[in-house]
This record gives structure tokens, C-alpha cells and sequence, in this order.
């Protein structure tokens, strides 16, 4: 009986051991501080992206990070002790229909580019012109982030063994706001003999190709830009600028205009002058910046007008503090004083309603205005 239960008590002690797990003694943790992004769109954006890029260059000027996220209105990064050079973006690299991105590697170098406009069937008027596409509207937002061993003690945590699975902890925040990388060129035509026209194309030269992306530098090289879009407007000169939402009541030039006009209006995203910071004028030759506006008429014959404009331009602040940059084309005389034409379609001789589009057109007159 004695020696059953010693054998019996045997088997329990080597059953117990087989057993027993011995969990380790070591610990992990992360030698990181834990950063969360907040990302303010609407300060100065238009509307939200649905996407964005979140790079880091670390202790240098080469990125060592890159994100791309669906969630633009945050994120959280985990971060070894350094400094770091941040660069958000609207939309990722390869999104983007009308330009394209240069040394995308250096955060100081990384440069966005206006695309070639391909598709463009030039016209008698513009022949040889090669123009560079409107660039997209884009959001950055810059800044540098600082990560002491301080932050990383405050934020150090353990992880589970097992699983590995990182606690909650307390997230260093920093918020983030995003600027438009564009401006908006605004040009408000004052014309005479409107119902005469049929249709309206232009152009526009001495713009910036590009800007840099960390700086909000744009590029010394120049591209023309086609204004193929044109939209018809009554009223006094403070009354058409303020129907475009982008912009304020106030007339951003001197002299008050109290007579109703015809006007047509366009309005297209540009990086702004060459060589200057996003959104501001630089001292430079008017004739740089060149308005062509063919005009076709209902009988089929063109008319084309060349301004030098480089004076007209004028910065002005938009309800988002966008940047604008407006161009108001109208002189004392009235510039663009189209002649009589009847439309040989119509017995009446009346005028046909306005049209975007541009069709075959004859010969006609060039009409070089200077300042």
C-alpha cells in the first residue's frame, strides 16, 4: 500500500513538471517616441484630398520615409530619437494628370512640373506656340520635428511578450497646416461689340513652369498657358469680380468703376511669377507677360489682340486666404472694341450666342495693345 502511493506521488511530480511552462525573464521595449499628425485642410484649401503623402528626411536632406494613406486628417509615427524634416502632399506622386514631380528623393529638391499640353490643335494664331498644361491644385505643408531623448523616456512603454502588441500611450501632437502650392491667375476682359463674337481662345506667357515643393519656389523657366475657357458677365468692374467666389468685393485697383459692362472672365491655377515665392510679384519686364485673345466672329473672321500685362497684375487675398493673383484687362477706351459683323447664316443679321469653342476661321486683323 506504501509503496503504491510513493509510486503514485512520483507520477504527480513528473506530470506537474512536464508541464510547467518558464516564461522567459527578458522584456522588450520600443527606444521610440510616438508622434501623432494632425492635418488642417480647410484653412486654406478648398476642399479635403482623398489622399496624401507623408515623407521624412532624417538628420539629412534624403527622405528615409514615405507614406501614402487614405486618412488626410491624421497619423502616427514612431520616431528614434533625431531631427526630421517633414513634407506632406495632397494625393501620392503619381496621381496627378498635369504635372509631374522632379529629385523626388531630396526634400529640399523635390520640384513639381507642369506637364507639355499634347492635345492642343494649334490654330493659325498661336502656330508654333508649345504650351505647358494648367498645373493641378495641390496642398503642402512643411516643417521640421524634433525628437529629444526626453520625448522617447516620457513615451517609453514595455511590450507584451507573447504577443508583442504595443499598449496604448501618450502620442506627442503635432498639427500640421496645409498651403496651396498654386495661385489662381483671374482675368476679367472688358469688351465692346460682344454680340458680334462667336467664340474666344487666348494665351498667356511668362508664367512659371514649376515650384519647389519645401520652399514654395518657383522655377526661372516659363511656360505658356492656353485660356480656352471663357465665361460671359454684366456689370461694373467691382461687381464682376465679386461673383467669382474666390475673391472679395474690393477692387484690387485704385480707380472706382461705376458703368455696366460686358466682360469675359477666366480663371485658371498657375504657380505664379518665375523665380518668386508662390502667391508674389516680382520686379520684372512687363512684356514678359503677354495676353494673346483671338477673338472669332459671327462671320467667321478672327481678331486677334496682344497686351503686354506685366503691370496689370495685381495680389489679392481670397475669403481662404488663398493667394490670387488678378489680371483686370480694360482701358479708358475700352480694349477689345470688336467690329460690326453680321452672320451670313442669318437673314436677320442677327448674332449667334457665345461659344467656347473656336471653329475654322478666316484671315483677319492683329492688333498689338501696348501700355
Amino acid at each position: 500500500m506504501r509503496r503504491s502511493f510513493l509510486f503514485g506521488l512520483l507520477l504527480f511530480l513528473v506530470g506537474s513538471q512536464a508541464c510547467y511552462h518558464r516564461e522567459p525573464l527578458e522584456f522588450y521595449y520600443e527606444d521610440m517616441a510616438q508622434i501623432r499628425l494632425e492635418v488642417d485642410w480647410l484653412n486654406h484649401m478648398e476642399e479635403k484630398p482623398s489622399g496624401m503623402t507623408v515623407m521624412l528626411a532624417k538628420d539629412s536632406d534624403a527622405f528615409t520615409f514615405q507614406r501614402v494613406t487614405n486618412n488626410v486628417d491624421s497619423m502616427y509615427l514612431r520616431l528614434e530619437a533625431g531631427t526630421y524634416r517633414l513634407l506632406i502632399l495632397s494625393y501620392a506622386f503619381d496621381e496627378f494628370s498635369s504635372l509631374h514631380f522632379e529629385d523626388q528623393g531630396s526634400f529640399s529638391g523635390v520640384l513639381a512640373r507642369a506637364d507639355i499640353l499634347t492635345s492642343r490643335m494649334n490654330q493659325a494664331w498661336d502656330r508654333g506656340i508649345v504650351y505647358r498644361k494648367t498645373p493641378d491644385i495641390l496642398g503642402v505643408a512643411t516643417d521640421t520635428l524634433t525628437v529629444t531623448r526626453e520625448d522617447i523616456e516620457k513615451n517609453r512603454h514595455f511590450i507584451d511578450w507573447r504577443s508583442r502588441q504595443t499598449p496604448d500611450t501618450i502620442s506627442i501632437v503635432r498639427r500640421e497646416t496645409v498651403y496651396p502650392l498654386t495661385s489662381r491667375l483671374n482675368l476679367y476682359v472688358r469688351v465692346q461689340g460682344y454680340k458680334f463674337m462667336r467664340s474666344l481662345e487666348g494665351s498667356i506667357s511668362g508664367m512659371a513652369d514649376g515650384c519647389r515643393l519645401s520652399s514654395f519656389l518657383t522655377t526661372d523657366e516659363e511656360g505658356p498657358l492656353l485660356l480656352d475657357s471663357w465665361t460671359h458677365r454684366v456689370g461694373t468692374r467691382q461687381e464682376v469680380m465679386a461673383q467669382d467666389n474666390r475673391t472679395k468685393a474690393d477692387d484690387p485697383l485704385p480707380q472706382a468703376d461705376t458703368l455696366s459692362h460686358d466682360w469675359l472672365c477666366t480663371s485658371i491655377p498657375v504657380f505664379g511669377l518665375p523665380g518668386t515665392q508662390a502667391g508674389q510679384m516680382s520686379d520684372r519686364d512687363p512684356e514678359n507677360n503677354i495676353l494673346t485673345l483671338c477673338f472669332t466672329l459671327i462671320d467667321g473672321t478672327s481678331h486677334v489682340y496682344r497686351f503686354n500685362v506685366g503691370n496689370w497684375l495685381r495680389i489679392q487675398q481670397s475669403a481662404l486666404n488663398h493667394q490670387l493673383i488678378n489680371m483686370v484687362v480694360d482701358l479708358p477706351q475700352g480694349v477689345v472694341d470688336l467690329p460690326y459683323a453680321e452672320d451670313p447664316g442669318s437673314s436677320s443679321g442677327s448674332a449667334s450666342s457665345f461659344d467656347v469653342l473656336v471653329d475654322d476661321w478666316e484671315e483677319g486683323e492683329t492688333v498689338d495693345v501696348g501700355l
